[in-house]
């Protein structure tokens, strides 16, 4: 519950600068600048050949993504059991870290791929403002084109874009095996109409 209104938040902060205001917050919410955008990327996805069928790999989720509404479990579920997870864990500081089967995992990634793409890409049919998504292919930059004054509109109801987006692509970089303080995920709004990039909220968001 902590995360989520935080992400609320600093979604409505997000929309204050592009209705009004170019001046950066503590640093993740930034000014506009000439960055190349996503879309002039080639798109690769993330290779896990590398990754043994016979290995035990470990996923970590940071503490944050837990709390007293929504703890961590270290019961596995049936799906969860049927992918190949073989253990969940709580660490001693609030992380969970699961244990996969490496041949399980290698079918688990191409599949979390796809569906990230889904949900990001079914913002368009989800949310009358969002007009196009743009991604590269670890998430770690994500470009939003809106109708501005429909996303003006109704702050709240939008913030619920930011707060798929960084789940979605914070839940990706965890099973990705990058290690959280190494975590950098930059969204960028953008007018559809003008093609003005309007600001970049940079994730995960410090305390």
């Amino acid at each position: 519950m902590k995360k989520i209104l935080a992400i609320l938040l600093a979604a409505v902060l997000l929309l204050s600068f592009a209705a009004c205001s170019k001046t950066p917050d503590n640093g993740e919410t930034t000014e506009a600048d000439s960055e190349t955008s996503v879309t002039e990327e080639t798109y690769t996805e993330l290779s896990f050949d590398h990754i043994t069928d016979d290995e035990t790999v470990a996923v970590t989720l940071p503490s944050v993504f837990f709390s007293e509404d929504s703890p961590a479990s270290d019961e596995l579920t049936d799906e969860q059991k049927a992918q190949g997870f073989e253990s969940a864990t709580i660490n001693e500081d609030g992380s969970l870290t699961y244990t996969i089967k490496g041949s399980s995992y290698k079918t688990l990634m191409p599949q979390m791929t796809q569906q990230t793409r889904e949900g990001m890409d079914e913002l368009t049919e989800n949310f009358k403002c969002v007009k196009e998504v743009k991604y590269n292919g670890d998430f770690t930059r994500i470009d939003i084109y809106v109708d501005l004054a429909e996303f003006q509109a109704d702050p709240f109801q939008n913030a619920a874009i930011f707060m798929q987006i960084e789940l979605d692509a914070e839940v990706y970089q965890a099973f990705a095996l990058r290690d959280y303080a190494d975590w950098s995920i930059d969204v960028t709004l953008y007018d559809a109409d003008s093609g003005e990039n309007l600001v970049t909220s940079h994730y995960p968001k410090t305390e």
